[in-house]
């Protein structure tokens, strides 16, 4: 019996409509026992979010996501967590803001999903999480370097087994994380965060990341292959625009099997 936890880390977008699907998988996959699905975001549903954000209410992302989806799925255990994930709390708190430490969340075992799109945040769990002995991290965005990514999405799979890296660290060779350009939204007052861009996304970049994320984790997890899948990506960068998308091999010890170059049509 599998003793994981799910974790989706920012519940509004990609996060949003990923939580969904796991939540499905893990109530009709028999061998998941017991069923723990942790929503955590810090932010709220906003009439503005409407365009690519499935809600029924405003208010809490996690909280209104785990309300919506706990009576379709009885009996996955559905927990939201209403704070936003940092590396350290902060001595003191800003007014109205609930934080918590990264590595007060993450355990042993969790299959973590990271769709927020602050780099600063994805490096303070990543960090967290290169620190723990078994863990699954899948890195889940959209929307490219440049303005006008909107159709460009990726998602890259951080896996450690028994404390050695199975996968290559993202913050060893990702610039916008060993380096990122922005703060946590979990150390701004809601002054900040609310002047912040709401980026590019639009709703089907948002859920093609999760359908890729999603069928990743049903290969290792859900419907796993009974030998191991050689081919298997570890990261996969796609453009819906031109209907192309490149995977990568990120094994540590491997020679890098795809080279990096302008994406090529999915075959």
């Amino acid at each position: 019996m599998s003793q994981n936890r799910f974790i989706v880390i920012g519940v509004g977008g990609t996060g949003g409509w990923l939580s969904m699907g796991l939540a499905a998988s893990i109530e009709f996959t028999k061998e998941i026992d017991p069923k723990l699905l942790i929503l955590v975001d810090g932010d709220n549903f906003e009439p503005k979010n409407q365009e690519r954000q499935h809600f029924q209410q405003l208010g809490n992302k996690a909280e209104v996501r785990a309300a919506e989806i706990q009576p379709l799925y009885p009996r996955t255990f559905i927990t939201p967590k209403n704070a936003w994930v940092v590396d350290e709390v902060p001595e003191t708190e800003q007014e109205g803001t609930r934080v918590i430490a990264a590595s007060a969340l993450l355990e042993d075992g969790d299959i973590v999903f990271l769709c927020v799109d602050n780099f600063r945040c994805r490096a303070d769990v990543v960090a967290a999480a290169a620190k723990i002995p078994n863990i699954h991290v899948f890195l889940v965005g959209n929307g490219g370097v440049e303005d006008g990514d909107e159709y460009f999405g990726s998602v890259y799979h951080y896996q450690r087994v028994d404390g050695e890296d199975v996968t290559a660290n993202p913050l060893e060779f990702k610039p916008e994380l060993f380096d990122p350009p922005d703060r946590n939204p979990g150390l701004m007052s809601c002054q900040e965060r609310a002047a912040l861009d709401g980026g590019t996304q639009i709703i089907w970049t948002n859920m093609a990341v999760a359908a890729w994320a999603g069928s990743k984790v049903s290969r290792l997890i859900f419907s796993p292959p009974e030998e191991d899948d050689a081919d298997d990506w570890d990261e996969c960068m796609f453009d819906l625009r031109r209907g192309a998308a490149l995977p990568y091999f990120r094994k540590v010890g491997v020679e890098e099997m795809v080279p990096d170059e302008e994406l090529v049509p999915a075959s």
